[in-house]
């Protein structure tokens, strides 16, 4: 369900600007960093439509520690970040 509020809100278009943007200007940190902060962002707004259309959100916290869970540490083709760092990110996704 995340993912397809992912596709609903054309995120995955509107990254792709942000991705050009940040190649156009990758030597200014503050890009960067705006970047991080407007993915977090991104995120945790799918996350809050998540659990507003279903309602419960434990089931849901617990279902994103239980795919990091499976997925720690290995490979996985098609995911737009690495795991490690998306497992760093579980923590404030699930608080």
């Amino acid at each position: 369900l995340h993912e397809f509020v992912h596709v609903r809100r054309r995120d995955n278009l509107i990254g792709a600007f942000r991705a050009c943007y940040v190649g156009l200007l990758w030597f200014d940190p503050v890009v960067w960093l705006l970047n991080r902060g407007l993915r977090a962002e991104m995120e945790k707004a799918c996350d809050e439509r998540v659990v507003e259309l279903t309602g419960d959100a434990e089931t849901y916290a617990s279902g994103i520690v239980k795919t990091v869970r499976h997925t720690l540490g290995l490979d996985a083709p098609g995911l737009a970040l690495p795991l490690a760092r998306a497992a760093s990110d579980v923590g404030y996704r699930v608080l």
